[in-house]
């Protein structure tokens, strides 16, 4: 988080806007991650371009490291 980010104050509830309210691609982010995250995100970026990369290969490599790991399961410890 930059200097900037933590230094700015935090928006009241009865202020806080609606998804909606939010300009451009802000009003899908906050619909996605929350209104309060979303402007977390605007104020640390500050109209910066930014890449979301796709997680699907990760999930992917991580659902397949679990495969590999199979426990007993009265102990719940890996099988030899």
């Amino acid at each position: 988080m930059t200097t900037a980010s933590k230094t700015m104050a935090p928006i009241p509830p009865e202020y806080m806007p609606k998804p909606e309210e939010l300009p451009g691609d802000l009003e899908i982010i906050a619909e996605v991650i929350g209104v309060e995250s979303a402007i977390a995100l605007s104020r640390e970026f500050r109209g910066c371009k930014l890449y979301v990369a796709f997680i699907d290969r990760a999930m992917r490599k991580s659902a397949e490291q679990e495969k590999d790991v199979s426990c007993h399961p009265d102990t719940n410890q890996p099988d030899s």
